[in-house]
Parts: C-alpha cells; structure tokens; sequence
C-alpha cells in the first residue's frame, strides 16, 4: 500500500490525504467482507511508480479470492496499463455540456444543482456519488445492490460512503 515507512508513533493529523486513504482502504480489505465492491477515486495520488504496482497487486489479490471487485477513477498511466483492467471514458457526470449551456444563457443546469446539493455535505460525497452515476451508467456496477465509494479531492479522500438503491 506504499505505507512501510510509517511509524505507531505516528498521529492522524500527520498523515496526507493519500496515506489516510490507503489505511482505511487497507482495514476495510482487511476486515473480510467479502463480495464488496469499492469504487476508489485514484488511489494513487501521491504513491511512487513502485508503490502504485504494489497497490495494484493487492487490489487484484482481494479480487482473485472473491474478497472484493474495484472500480478505479484515474488518470495514472501504470493502473490504466494494467493487465485486465476495464476501462471506462467518460465526461463527468456532473459536468462539462452543461456548464457551457449555463455561462453563454446564463442560468444553471440540473447536473449543477445536483453536484452544489451534495458538495453541501462535502467534496468527497459529490466525487463518490458522481463515479457510482458514471460506473452505472456504463454498466459496470449493479443498480439494484449497495456500492461503497470511497473518494475525496486531490488531497486525498476523505469520504467513504455507502450507496444505497
């Protein structure tokens, strides 16, 4: 998980967002729940090259015994590189065509209503609930089940949310 060089004596409020997240993502791995899927919105900001393919082994170790299945958000050259890695393109749910449409009218667009309501609670719920909408929508996750999202800004994540049909 590119962790070795923390230390117990380490406290909470040291840690960077990426390392915060990468610990809660290795004690919910962790923990053995078993048929869970995480959507991750790059978990590896801020890890090394090196690093990056250690937490992908992992992430595929978990998924081989059934453990759990990941959907990743990134832009990293080494995840997208990845061997059986399904890839999903997309503009952003809550984004880009409707943005345009407001500034040249001048009015907003339901997607933006939508990403201002849940960034009310915080950035990292907007972020997690925008992927789970991009990965249903592309089918790549069930409707009918809850997901648990895991995401956050370019800090690090710092929102797990469980979704709910």
């Amino acid at each position: 998980m590119g962790l070795h060089y923390l230390t117990l004596h380490r406290s909470a409020p040291t840690l960077s967002g990426g390392e915060a997240q990468r610990i809660r993502l290795a004690s919910q791995i962790g923990c053995g729940l078993v048929g869970v899927l995480y959507i991750l919105d790059e978990p590896e900001t801020a890890l090394s090259p090196k690093s990056q393919l250690e937490l992908l082994e992992l992430l595929k170790e978990a998924g081989d015994v059934g453990q759990a299945q990941f959907i990743i958000a990134t832009h990293s050259p080494i995840v997208l590189a990845c061997p059986g890695a399904r890839i999903l393109t997309c503009q952003h749910a809550f984004g880009g065509v409707g943005r345009a449409v407001r500034k040249k009218l001048g009015t907003y667009q339901t997607e933006e209503i939508m990403a201002f309501t849940l960034r009310t609670f915080c950035e990292g719920i907007k972020v997690a609930a925008e992927m789970c909408l991009m990965a249903a929508d592309a089918g790549l996750v069930r409707t009918d089940s809850p997901l648990v999202a895991i995401a956050g800004t370019g800090r690090g994540a710092d929102t797990a949310a469980i979704l709910k049909p």
